[in-house]
């Protein structure tokens, strides 16, 4: 019957510099998305210890292309900023739901990953790139980074979530994850 069918979506997470462990929250988020019958896409981007801007907006585009249904983009830490790089091209992928975790700050710039700075901050950009923005407010002591805060703080105008500690594995679960 038509109008019956579930909706169908699917779950992209990305990972930092240096990539997920199986201990790492991303591995388990996309454990239990899988279990729960969930598309999920967890890709391996390229060289996660070198990473270069432009290959990982490649596979980025491949994924996104790739992915049926509605789209849940799940950044963390430099794969923030890879979505913000990617959100600069008119004819770039959209989300449907995108959060950005823990997106790093200038301090994290270092030769290894210098592609990805400085991070373009333009809001109308980052606002053609998904429906709905989260991102997040994680501290350990109340501070967090420079992009964290532009991101979270109203100039990029997207929705933020105060959370002090660390998003972790036990955190999600409480979150009813």
């Amino acid at each position: 019957m038509p109008g019956t069918e579930a909706r169908r979506r699917s779950f992209l997470v990305l990972h930092g510099w240096g990539g997920s462990g199986p201990e790492h929250w991303q591995t388990w988020l996309a454990n239990r998305l899988h279990t729960a019958g969930e598309t999920v896409h967890y890709p391996l981007l390229p060289d996660p210890d070198d990473p270069v801007l432009d290959r990982w907006l490649a596979a980025l585009c491949a994924e996104l292309d790739a992915m049926p249904g509605e789209r849940t983009v799940i950044c963390h830490s430099l794969a923030a900023l890879l979505w913000l790089h990617h959100a600069q091209s008119r004819d770039a992928g959209s989300a449907d739901r995108l959060l950005l975790v823990a997106p790093p700050g200038p301090s994290a710039n270092n030769p290894q990953v210098a592609t990805f700075f400085p991070p373009p901050l333009d809001a109308a950009a980052l606002q053609r790139s998904a429906r709905t923005i989260m991102s997040p407010r994680v501290t350990d002591r109340g501070r967090g980074s420079r992009t964290g805060a532009a991101v979270a703080r109203g100039k990029m105008k997207v929705g933020a979530v105060q959370f002090r500690g660390k998003l972790n594995t036990k955190s999600l679960s409480f979150c009813g994850a």
